[in-house]
């Protein structure tokens, strides 16, 4: 099995289901995930009318929509939520996942980007951490 994917189900299970645990050989089933992992904006994105709840009812019966946004967060603090959010063994790995960070990276000032605790960091560091991610 591929990393992200997941084997179809039989024709008589429905909705369908993916092994739980993929890479330790778990035979429990569980539904396929898309994970939603962001800012705020992906915090948010439950409220009513939001992305998010349109992308759990398009879904319904299909997948679960997970939702793991982080009011305030930027890049560089995602990093440390990653083998929390997607480990690397246990349960299979998502079906889909949108990253959605950037808002709290962005600098207002150049002097901000100099402050190792600061919120706000460079275009460049912004670019290396999601590629990372």
């Amino acid at each position: 099995m591929t990393r992200g994917s997941c084997p179809a189900a039989p024709a008589t299970i429905h909705p369908p289901v993916c092994p739980a645990g993929a890479t330790s050989g778990s035979l429990g089933l569980v539904r396929p995930r898309v994970v939603l992992f962001g800012d705020s904006i992906t915090e948010q994105s439950f409220r009513p009318g939001g992305w998010g709840a349109a992308l759990a009812d398009t879904y319904s019966r299909k997948a679960d929509v997970v939702v793991r946004g982080y009011g305030g967060y930027n890049t560089r603090w995602a990093l440390f939520l990653m083998h929390h959010i997607f480990p690397l063994d246990g349960i299979a790995p998502p079906l889909a996942t949108t990253i959605f960070f950037g808002a709290n990276d962005a600098p207002f000032w150049e002097e901000l980007v100099s402050d190792s605790m600061s919120q706000f960091q460079s275009i460049k560091r912004i670019s290396k951490t999601l590629l990372i991610i």
